[in-house]
């Protein structure tokens, strides 16, 4: 091999090797290094005696009379410098001290390598070794002190700078320990051998052993945060025995976001994570609580979802997951088949924000037989987008696998308009049991007969259903398809309502809804019955206690009398009441609203033309909190109010409505 492809050859180990470097890959660096160094010495034929003195004598005076000749010497050199930098990173000194000593029989006129040696020396809590190492480094590098290599300069300057840092009294100290020991050995050998046996705290014995654990160690441990312990973790087989014998330790705060790891988690950082939570290999099984995977690097997605969902799926609890690419997709299409295949078992919490068709709702539902809790923000880019496998076909379905049995709270994400007939079918037919409904899509659809008549058998086999959440402008006509009013929340965002049903849903004291919210509706209803009305067939009556009209305009609502007639006697017992995001809502509103008894004692006017007058009116009455975000006030006037009721402060306002998630 020449020169230039022993440049080159060096030039790739060392990238390769710069790449797990980075990484703080330290043992697979110095296997890197190893095979680089064992690679260059065999390449290179031997050219001559001399030569082969340089590479195999371990006389220094035969080493010094070919290093200016020798190709290699600098190579090899600058592997051991990167291979003994990698073991005192880990506190290897024995082979650190051996590197560091072939680079000075190596180059024995170049200066770093009595540098590193010193240090290494140092490390080991050796000053007197460091001492007479760095003395005689600037002895035979005297040349180098004005050098026009800048490295060489560089180096003799910072051994200078190490000499003069060693104290004296270290010196002296350590002089005096080594003839104190040499002493005790001669007089007393059997006695010092006993001592040394078994030391108090000192090298080699963990002081941890010798606190009390209840009493100082687990308050210690409770205090810290998920990336804190890991680190505890690493101390020691010891630290790590400790930690890991309070089951509450790992599986209660199990953290892997992106904050725990700033470049991201690879898939055996995971599964060396989840072995500890696991209990170890050959450990009893602990349930892990709660799992994050905030951001993974796109190369080792594949991997963290197989530790997830096969490796480890028994063990987790409660899983949140964000991905960037289509490895879930990929992953349960690859398990679909004809038998159903059981996994994540204890898995009740299940956020997904990734790369997720509908189609595999069908093939991963059916694997979590102990979900409780299903929130998936889907993304309709991914093909093909049907809902359900088995109900996007024409003919009956064939797949009769049933959905989760335990399934309470079901959210569902920026589903595409298409899918609108394949929703309620399955819920219809698997998902009996839910008691929190959302559905938001991620376009508008308007509300057909048929449409509405298969949402209507949706809630009408769902008898525990209490919360609903509906998106993108359903019941464009009117609030038909709640028929049997059971429901004690419902959210409606974008809904386009023109017209107000006909039939009623019995006394007013017996309608069973406590929480309606509407926001950014669209509503046409021309007068003030008519929406009363539709509210009477929503199930709102004395037992509301929370309205919000946000960014809905109903003038017939905002003066005296229809604020008296519509709201106060329809709802005695309203409680929480928002008006907010309407320029039309102002201080004759506010007077309105606590001009008599009952009015409600939390009033939300963000975003309104309410002025302090009107403030001041809700205060003067009694109301205990209002809410005033994007409202105009004097700073004066803001610290007046502050000072005198409490404020409710949200960010409603601040971001889209379709994106909440409404529990």
């Amino acid at each position: 091999m020449n020169e230039a492809q022993l440049k080159e050859t060096f030039e790739k180990g060392m990238a390769k090797a710069h790449e797990h470097f980075v990484r703080s890959e330290l043992p697979l660096t110095i296997q890197i290094l190893e095979r680089l160094e064992n690679r260059l010495r065999g390449s290179s034929a031997p050219t001559g005696s001399a030569h082969a003195r340089s590479l195999g004598s371990k006389s220094r005076s035969a080493t010094a009379s070919t290093t200016t000749t020798d190709p290699l010497a600098p190579l090899l050199f600058q592997v051991l410098d990167r291979r003994c930098l990698c073991a005192r990173r880990m506190k290897d000194f024995d082979r650190a001290q051996k590197d560091a000593q072939r680079m000075v029989t190596l180059c024995p006129r170049e200066p770093k390598g009595y540098l590193v040696l010193g240090r290494v020396a140092e490390m080991r809590g050796k000053p007197m070794l460091a001492h007479r190492t760095y003395t005689e480094g600037l002895k035979r590098c005297a040349g180098c002190r004005d050098s026009s290599e800048k490295t060489a300069e560089t180096a003799y300057k910072a051994m200078e700078t190490a000499l003069a840092a060693i104290p004296i009294n270290d010196l002296q100290q350590q002089s005096s320990n080594v003839k104190r020991q040499q002493q005790q050995q001669q007089q007393h050998p059997q006695k010092l051998k006993s001592r040394s046996a078994s030391p108090a705290i000192g090298p080699g014995v963990d002081p941890l052993s010798k606190l009390p654990y209840f009493e100082v160690f687990q308050p210690i441990l409770n205090s810290l945060d998920f990336k804190s312990l890991l680190a505890c973790m690493s101390v020691s087989r010891r630290w790590r025995e400790m930690i890991m014998s309070d089951d509450r330790m790992i599986s209660e705060r199990l953290d892997l976001t992106i904050n725990t790891l700033s470049n991201g988690w690879r898939s055996a950082d995971l599964r060396w994570v989840l072995k500890w939570g696991a209990g170890g290999a050959r450990g009893k099984k602990r349930v892990i609580q709660n799992v994050i995977v905030d951001t993974v690097r796109p190369g080792h997605e594949a991997g963290v979802v197989e530790a997830l969902f096969s490796t480890y799926s028994h063990n987790i609890k409660k899983l949140k997951l964000n991905l960037k690419q289509t490895t879930l997709f990929d992953f349960f299409l690859s398990l679909y088949g004809p038998k159903p295949i059981n996994f994540c078992t204890n898995l009740e919490s299940l956020i997904l924000d990734a790369p997720f068709s509908t189609l595999l709702l069908s093939i991963a539902l059916p694997m979590f037989t102990a979900l409780k809790r299903l929130e998936i923000n889907f993304n309709p880019n991914i093909t093909p987008n049907y809902f359900f496998l088995d109900l996007s076909k024409k003919d009956p379905p064939s797949d009769t696998r049933p959905g989760p049995q335990n399934l309470e709270v079901l959210q569902l994400f920026n589903i595409a308009p298409d899918l609108k007939w394949y929703i309620p079918k399955y819920i219809r037919s698997k998902l009996t049991k839910l008691k929190t409904l959302t559905l938001s899509y991620s376009k508008c659809i308007q509300m057909t007969d048929q449409l509405e008549e298969q949402f209507t058998e949706m809630l009408e086999n769902l008898p525990d259903l209490e919360s609903l959440t509906l998106n993108a402008e359903y019941l464009s006509s009117s609030p038909n398809m709640v028929k049997s009013p059971r429901l004690k929340n419902l959210s409606f965002y974008h809904p386009q309502w023109s017209s107000a049903p006909r039939n009623m849903h019995g006394p007013e004291a017996q309608l069973p809804t406590k929480d309606l919210r509407i926001q950014y509706g669209n509503i046409t209803i021309s007068s003030g019955p008519e929406f009363l009305a539709c509210l009477r067939h929503l199930g709102c009556g004395h037992n509301l206690t929370l309205l919000l009209l946000e960014n809905v305009r109903l003038p017939y609502l905002y003066d005296e009398e229809g604020y008296d007639r519509y709201v106060r006697h329809a709802f005695p017992n309203l409680q929480t009441l928002s008006f907010g995001g309407v320029s039309e809502v102002g201080d004759e509103t506010a007077s309105a609203i606590v001009a008599r008894e009952p009015f409600p004692q939390n009033v939300i006017v963000s975003q309104t033309s309410t002025s302090y007058f009107g403030v001041r009116a809700l205060i003067t009455a009694g109301v205990q909190r209002i809410g005033i975000q994007r409202c105009y006030f004097t700073m004066k006037q803001l610290l007046e109010i502050k000072n005198s009721i409490e404020l409710i402060e949200f960010d409603r306002f601040n971001r889209p409505l379709n994106d909440q998630r409404v529990a």
